[in-house]
């Protein structure tokens, strides 16, 4: 079994300390491509473009689930929780998005998110 070794020092390592108080592990691994981590940054900011942050995480946070990430779905749940929802309404949302009392286009959104996730052929 093979490991990545990330370098112990890169320019992403002070932004993401400074930030967040640590170096997330997703910094850890863009640190091995600085540029891929730019492009990245770079899609993101076009998706998030269209809409707002609330349900930017909703989204992300379906689409974690529905690829079994859990790093990202608890780091989206995170967002949630500390930006918009209490604990009761985001378990709400966790459990069964379709009975959390969210909007319609929330969970519209949501499940097309999980859709595309699974399979990318669904957007057809």
């Amino acid at each position: 079994m093979s490991h990545l070794r990330t370098p112990a020092e890169s320019p992403l390592n002070a932004s993401h300390a400074a930030r967040f108080g640590y170096v997330p592990n997703y910094a850890r691994v863009f640190a091995l491509a600085p540029e891929a981590y730019a492009a990245w940054q770079a899609l993101n900011a076009a998706i998030r473009a269209g809409m707002d942050e609330r349900r930017y995480e909703l989204v992300t946070l379906a689409a974690a689930r529905a690829l079994g990430s859990r790093y990202c779905a608890l780091a989206n749940a995170a967002v949630l929780r500390d930006r918009f929802y209490d604990d009761r309404t985001l378990h709400a949302i966790v459990t069964d998005r379709h009975r959390a009392g969210l909007d319609p286009g929330d969970v519209a959104t949501m499940d097309f998110a999980d859709r595309i996730a699974v399979d990318p052929g669904a957007a057809r």
